[in-house]
């Protein structure tokens, strides 16, 4: 699993290519789970838990959604397996990262430490649209500027998606 693994990481410092990698059913389920467990864990630190769940499971599900509609479009769905699971494992790995921020910032996000805490998360915002930006540059051919556009599409639907269903439904 782990060799596995390690093939999908170069991507994270925008190397490697989607179309090269191996499909593994055992890898997109295990990073489907952490994926669940790191954001339920983070959105749960924001809001109440049942909120957090919601909002997990909706992300989750417009991230398949956006995943599946840019493949139909290329008319590379037989990518989907690989594709996922790159979305899964770099976002997997932001979250990693921005997991301890998320519990420091509560305790000591006073004075200049809130600019610091907001700097780093600003700085892995920015690292995780140029990764997500990397992969659909792979997919589409498409410009900069358009793939930019196509990566601030997936960022509103599966960051901001679930509050604003969240809020029209709930």
């Amino acid at each position: 699993m782990m060799p596995l693994a390690k093939q999908y990481f170069p991507l994270v410092f925008f190397k490697g290519n989607i179309a090269d990698l191996p499909q593994s059913q055992s890898l997109i389920r295990n990073s489907m789970f952490a994926y669940i467990a790191l954001e339920l864990l983070i959105w749960a630190n924001i809001t109440d838990p049942i909120e957090a769940f919601i909002d997990t499971f909706i992300e989750s599900l417009l991230m398949f959604l956006f995943i599946a509609i840019l493949l139909f479009y290329t008319k590379s769905i037989n990518l989907f397996i690989q594709t996922t699971t790159a979305f899964l494992i770099c976002e997997n790995i932001i979250s990693l990262l921005a997991f301890p921020g998320v519990f420091l910032f509560d305790a000591f996000a006073q004075g200049y430490m809130f600019y610091v805490f907001g700097g780093y998360f600003v700085i892995l915002a920015i690292w995780f649209l140029s990764i997500v930006m990397f992969l659909v540059k792979q997919l589409l051919p498409i410009t900069s500027f358009g793939c930019f556009l196509v990566t601030l599409g997936y960022f509103t639907t599966t960051v901001l998606g679930p509050f604003a269903i969240s809020v029209i439904f709930l």
